[in-house]
């Protein structure tokens, strides 16, 4: 980023060689190997969060399918947050609107 840059370095969060796959809506190649375990782990995060128990090591069939769905449901919820702070930042970012304190 520029020294004089308009936009705030506190908001220069994302890696610029990942910029490029992410306006694609592409995993980064190094990243892939981590999709899954980081879904898993949020997955559990959720099911620990809701249910109280570790999701990872329950036998799910054991569960009411209502508190499955709960879990997926929460996952989507907490995943159309995250996508629409990723959009907002980007159409900020887009458009010079993060701009520095002005004090």
């Amino acid at each position: 980023m520029a020294e004089n840059s308009i936009i705030s370095k506190e908001y220069d969060l994302i890696p610029k060689e990942y910029m490029h796959h992410i306006a694609n809506s592409e995993i980064p190649p190094e990243l892939q190997p981590f999709v899954e375990p980081a879904l898993n782990n949020f997955k559990n995060e959720i099911a620990i969060e809701l249910l109280g128990v570790d999701y990872e090591n329950i036998d799910k069939g054991s569960l009411p399918s209502r508190m499955n769905g709960s879990v997926g449901g929460k996952m989507v919820k907490q995943f159309v947050k995250f996508s629409e702070a990723v959009l907002a930042y980007n159409y900020a970012i887009n458009h010079n609107l993060l701009l520095k304190d002005k004090n």
